[in-house]
């Protein structure tokens, strides 16, 4: 719930918020679904390769270029 209220306010006050500036005073929050018990999960990590990931944004921005450091292992729902 921490992480919400954190979310919200920067969707609140942030510069480039995608909630205009007139509307931000008003701005309640984001909607959010329940959270489900079921899908909580142990997992365990396991080293990357260090390889590079670049994500195009298709943006502006361009690409982002990550390094895999590491892949979370785990059984959902199951």
């Amino acid at each position: 719930m921490r992480f919400r209220g954190a979310r919200d306010e920067l969707f609140r006050t942030h510069p480039q918020s995608p909630i205009e500036r007139e509307e931000r005073d008003s701005f309640t929050g984001l909607r959010y679904f329940d959270t489900d018990p079921a899908c909580r999960v142990t997992a365990h990590v396991e080293p990357g390769d260090d390889t590079e990931l670049v994500i195009d944004t298709g943006g502006e921005d361009g690409a982002v270029r990550y390094r895999r450091v590491g892949r979370l292992v785990f059984t959902l729902a199951g």
